[in-house]
Order: C-alpha cells, then structure tokens, then sequence
C-alpha cells in the first residue's frame, strides 16, 4: 500500500452521507494507514533528535580540541553556547523540529480519524431512521460546490489549528 500525504488524510476525513457502506468498509484500512504514517513520522522525528545530539556532540569535541591545540581553556558553559550558535547544530535543530510538528499533526490527524469512526456510526444509526430520505436542498450541483468549499475551507482551519497547536521553542 503507498504512502498518504497529511493533506490526503486530511480531505479523506470528509463522509459522504451517500455512501455510508463503503465508508463502513474502508474506515479500518484508512485508520490504519493514517496510524502507519503518524509512527513512520514518529521514527523519523526521533533519529532526527539523535541526529541532534550526535552533531552536537562532535561540535563540542570539535570546539575543545581547537581550544586544546590553541592551549587555551575553555569552559563547559562557553562550549555549550558555542554549540548552539553552530550552522551545523541550528540545521539538525531546524530539521528536528520540522519533524517533531509534523509528528504532532499525524497524531491530531488520527485522533481525528477515532472521531469519524464514531461519526460513521452515528450517522449509519440515522440512515436507519430514514434521516437522509430526502434531500434539503434539490439543486445537487450547488450543493456539491457548498461541500467543495466547505471542505477547501475546514481543511485551512485545521492547518491553521494545527500550526497554532504545536508548541514552539
């Protein structure tokens, strides 16, 4: 099975009220696939945050035997802040932290897939009651170009929650 982008995950929580059987049927397999990701990204946020203290650590070493080979002292403090003003440690950081919120966006998107799971449920228990019969609106192409704005429109709220969401430092 191929990789999900965030933004397909994304449009793919949208049910369609029509088809409720298939949206039974495929809920599982689209769950899993979003929890897949949210590990994958998982995995790569964590060999990032090695790759962090990696680099970091052979630019202290770096640091301490220039001060060395110079016979000047140097002290622990004086390599920390060095290390931190590094390109190489604020690119691994950089890197990291890309990482970590796009890790915390996979983990809301499949909170959000648990929440449709229970939605499908719901609206199926309204399909039994005959809720969907008739249509509230009689013009389908006005009301496919609502949903498609709707959805254009949720889907930017989302983003934006999210971005909001991700702690900084």
């Amino acid at each position: 099975m191929s990789n999900i982008t965030l933004r397909e995950a994304q449009e793919l929580l949208l049910i369609d009220k029509h088809q409720l059987d298939i949206e039974v049927e495929y809920q599982p397999s689209l769950a899993n696939r979003i929890g897949e990701e949210m590990v994958h990204c998982e995995s790569r946020r964590d060999e990032a945050k090695e790759a962090v203290g990696v680099t970091d650590a052979e630019i202290a070493n770096s640091i301490r035997k220039e001060a060395t080979d110079k016979g000047d002292k140097v002290t622990e403090a004086k390599v920390a802040s060095m290390v931190l003003q590094d390109p190489f440690h604020k690119k691994a950081m950089s890197f990291y932290l890309n990482l970590k919120k796009e890790a915390a966006i996979w983990a809301v998107t499949r909170a959000d897939f648990v929440a449709r799971a229970f939605m499908i449920s719901q609206m199926c228990g309204l399909h039994d009651t005959e809720y969907f019969a008739r249509e509230s609106v009689t013009n389908s192409n006005k009301v496919e170009k609502v949903r498609g704005l709707l959805r254009e429109r949720m889907i930017e709220e989302k983003d934006e929650q999210r971005r909001e969401r991700v702690p900084r430092r």
